[in-house]
């Protein structure tokens, strides 16, 4: 079986909101406020750059700050709570992160592989809160470590080292030695590794070169094609179509929204930021036998996720002034503790077979009706796609395909 799939890296902190809605288990509230974490995310990322492919794990980026959420007070909690979607009671939106993870851990069955990995790094020195620590350890399952800043090339190759044996060696670089010096005092890293197989393969003999219409012109690509059941519908406000290929088990799947014309990507993406996904997967009918065409692609990107943190509004989070983080350890103010750097690196490879995708975060802490037939289904040009578990309705990765061998 040849490699498929996608390695996401990431350094981020995830929020749940709780609403009143009580019939749902807190796991799905905070599955669901992640989502919404992450359509935030992708929007301001696709308004502020119209022309490069996007990828990232809203789940990574998410459980990275929901860990410093647990540690945080006042208006950067407040902060973290209103830009993550958090409306519930604080310790009922962590029992949800625990619930989430232990979903994760055991509910995915053969031909599909996910792994989700809490880790946090403590200088030597540092005196954690001993009720931050039993939240690292019973809420988000986190391995603790400590380690000597002071030393910040040894520290940043053992970092790497496990976040690259937790995504199955696709990532390997997320932090640098530039990010830690003898001032940082903790790190928090997420992993996640995901391994699908497709439930309906794509056959490799069927694979041809055909015209993808980028929005600096035609380019010829390799492009997938098949004639199966899956399910596909059509968004008439948004003037696109909606695919899902589900992955083995069918608990997680691709959904794709295609723009029914060339150039609709950025009218597309508009409309979006109104839209939830879970919304969306609504418009897909009962599996109907249709024409799918979908390329072969494969990306890394890599994020400055302080920066755009910032701008959706958490930004006491990085002020040595501001950030009160006293619930993990030490005074509020100057030379108390705040996050100096945050990035998230993600790379996915999706082809006939399936879909393989990892992430890591990382954040360093210092002092300072009945419709007709379908038509074909074929992805020729710019797209918006997304892995999502759908039972629980968790977004595990997503992204926007402008070029698919840029």
């Amino acid at each position: 079986m040849g490699r498929f799939g996608g390695v996401l890296l990431l350094l981020a902190v995830l929020a749940v909101s709780g609403g009143a809605q009580q019939t749902k288990r807190n796991r799905d509230v905070v599955a669901e406020c992640q989502s919404q974490f992450g359509m935030d995310m992708y929007s301001l990322m696709a308004s502020k750059d119209k022309t490069s492919n996007i990828f990232f794990s809203p789940t990574s980026i998410a459980t990275v700050l929901a860990m410093t959420y647990a540690g945080s007070r006042g208006e950067t909690e407040k902060q973290l709570k209103s830009v993550l979607h958090l409306e519930g009671r604080k310790p009922t939106m962590l029992r949800g992160h625990r619930g989430l993870l232990k979903w994760m851990q055991r509910k995915y069955k053969k031909g599909v592989s996910v792994k989700m990995t809490n880790r946090l790094y403590a200088a030597k020195r540092l005196r954690l809160r001993s009720k931050f620590s039993s939240f690292m350890e019973r809420v988000f399952m986190a391995q603790m470590t400590k380690l000597d800043f002071r030393r910040p090339r040894q520290a940043a190759e053992r970092i790497n080292e496990n976040v690259k044996k937790d995504t199955a060696g696709n990532i390997d670089d997320l932090i640098s030695p530039r990010m830690l010096s003898a001032l940082t005092q903790m790190v928090l890293v997420n992993a996640i590794y995901f391994k699908g197989d497709w439930l309906m393969k794509f056959e490799r003999e069927n694979t041809t070169m055909a015209d993808f219409h980028t929005l600096e012109g035609t380019k010829q690509v390799h492009m997938m094609k098949t004639k199966k059941m899956f399910p596909v519908g059509t968004l008439y406000e948004m003037d696109a179509r909606i695919l899902e290929l589900p992955y083995k088990g069918e608990n997680i799947n691709m959904m794709i929204l295609l723009p029914n014309e060339r150039d609709g990507i950025q009218a597309l993406e508009e409309k979006l930021a109104e839209k939830t996904l879970l919304d969306l997967s609504w418009n897909t009918a009962a599996d109907e036998e249709v024409e799918v065409q979908l390329p072969r692609f494969k990306m890394e990107e890599r994020i400055n996720l302080k920066a755009v943190l910032q701008e959706m509004g958490i930004e006491d989070l990085f002020d040595a002034d501001k950030a009160d983080l006293t619930r993990i350890s030490g005074p509020k103010g100057p030379g108390g503790l705040h996050v100096t750097d945050a990035v998230h690196k993600a790379v996915i490879e999706v082809n006939e077979e399936g879909t393989e995708a990892s992430a890591a975060t990382g954040l360093a802490f210092g002092f300072r009706m009945l419709r007709p037939k379908p038509e074909p289904f074929i992805v020729d040009r710019p797209f918006v796609f997304a892995i999502r578990d759908v039972q629980v309705g968790a977004t595990l990765f997503m992204g926007r395909v402008m070029d698919p061998e840029a």
